[in-house]
């Protein structure tokens, strides 16, 4: 790789000084021409005016002046020529041209307002006719001086560019084609605010909190300082009859389980687990709650591994524990959410904990209304009116144990239970306090 970033640079450094060598040598060319014209534009009319005689021009015929105009006036530098007797035109080159005046007096002359084309003048005293003078307009600088050097200049350049693009092109196909990492959407820092009457406006309820009684696994052994740093974290509420827009792709049951498919496909197998009682609960069919917080601690690992985020639901539908069919239609369409049983527990007596991988808290929070709703109209068939309240924490780029996501989205269902409108509450950790606290560890060590 640092070949090719040498050979890059010096590919670059040869271009750049063709193009300063190429401007040079069209503005030098140009100036040489200019300081030499005059000086040459005398010598021309002096040449001319040798080949002009009496014996040689005026006593030509047709043929023989047509002879003398192609080897005499066969200089592209000479503008307009004139030969005149008073007021009678001798001979004029070329025979029709802007440059061929009268003066004040009548008679005819070579009159020009470039600054590049000078006018010369001599008598001719061998001529036949009296007082005949030779005045000839010769270019100084010719357009041929600068169309030239421009030409080769622009054929340089374009060779250069044309080089440029072709490089470029080459770079591309030979670099390595590596995976774009999926953009994680920032959620811009909220200020706080006090629970307000609703008015049609959409409405959220942040609340400050620091959890507690957050104890970290022996993985985790050093991330339990991490609590200080969400001292100053916030929940957000979803309400119910907000505005809110929400994207089609979460329109139907099947769209709605997109996003834990796509995560999950490549979900490394089960741990394993040695217990009499069997992986799952025979009654719910899901894990027991006591393998929760071991699995979690894994997918933890293995979402910081990868640089993914992790979120963690909890849900309860408080007094349902004695109605064991309830519970287990719950499971079921828990089941049916998550897809996969080793990644849906038991929750205490009343609920349920599910894990959702590569998924960042906006679209959990989508997620989460959508099984509110079906477990909504689930007990609402059956007449049971007992409220559903569910909450969630997220990893959010963070180190952490699975006992502290467990706090947080723990203490975020009970918030969600004190909620008037629809009863979903996140934790979001604020950004800037666990920056500084890292910040401040490292100092620290």
């Amino acid at each position: 790789m640092g070949g090719s970033k040498k050979g890059v640079y010096i590919f670059a450094g040869i271009i750049l000084s063709l193009f300063a060598l190429t401007t040079a040598y069209f503005a030098t060319s140009v100036i040489i021409s200019f300081k030499k014209g005059p000086e040459r534009a005398k010598q021309d009319f002096t040449r001319i005016s040798e080949n002009i005689s009496s014996a040689l021009f005026f006593d030509l015929n047709a043929d023989g002046a047509r002879e003398f105009q192609s080897k005499a006036l066969n200089n592209n530098r000479i503008a307009a020529l004139l030969i005149s007797s008073g007021q009678n035109v001798i001979f004029a080159y070329p025979s029709v041209s802007p440059l061929i005046d009268t003066d004040e007096a009548g008679k005819p002359a070579l009159k020009s307002s470039s600054p590049f084309i000078k006018i010369f003048g001599d008598a001719l005293p061998s001529a036949p006719a009296a007082n005949t003078v030779l005045t000839a307009a010769i270019y100084t600088l010719h357009p041929s001086d600068i169309y030239n050097p421009a030409r080769l200049s622009f054929l340089i350049i374009l060779s250069c560019t044309l080089s440029v693009f072709a490089v470029l092109i080459y770079l591309s196909a030979a670099a390595p084609q590596k995976e774009k990492e999926p953009q994680k959407q920032n959620v811009p820092e909220q200020p706080f605010f006090s629970e307000s009457v609703h008015t049609g406006a959409p409405e959220k309820a942040l609340i400050s909190y620091s959890p507690d009684n957050a104890e970290p696994s022996d993985n985790f052994a050093a991330t339990d300082n991490f609590a200080a740093a969400q001292n100053e974290s916030l929940f957000e509420r979803i309400n119910h009859n907000e505005d809110k827009e929400t994207p089609n792709e979460y329109g139907d049951k099947a769209q709605n389980t997109d996003f834990t498919e796509k995560a999950q496909k490549n979900s490394p197998q089960q741990d394993s687990f040695s217990d009499p009682m069997g992986l799952f609960s025979p009654l719910t069919g899901v894990g027991w709650e006591s393998y929760m917080e071991t699995r979690l601690d894994s997918e933890l690992i293995r979402a910081a591994s990868s640089e993914q985020d992790l979120a963690l639901v909890l849900l309860r539908i408080q007094n349902i524990e004695n109605n064991e069919l309830m519970i287990k239609r719950t499971a079921a369409v828990l089941l049916d959410f998550f897809k996969f049983k080793d990644f849906v527990f038991e929750y205490k007596k009343d609920g349920f904990a599910g894990i959702l991988l590569n998924v960042n808290l906006d679209q959990t929070m989508v997620l989460a209304e959508t099984m509110y709703s079906q477990l909504k109209e689930l007990l609402e068939s059956e007449n049971i009116r007992n409220k559903l309240a569910i909450g969630i924490s997220t990893r959010s780029l963070r180190l952490l144990p699975g006992s502290r996501l467990i706090t947080e989205a723990d203490k975020a269902l009970e918030k969600a239970f004190d909620e008037t409108g629809m009863p979903i509450v996140a934790f979001r950790v604020n950004p800037d306090k666990y920056r500084q606290f890292v910040a401040d560890s490292e100092r620290q060590m």
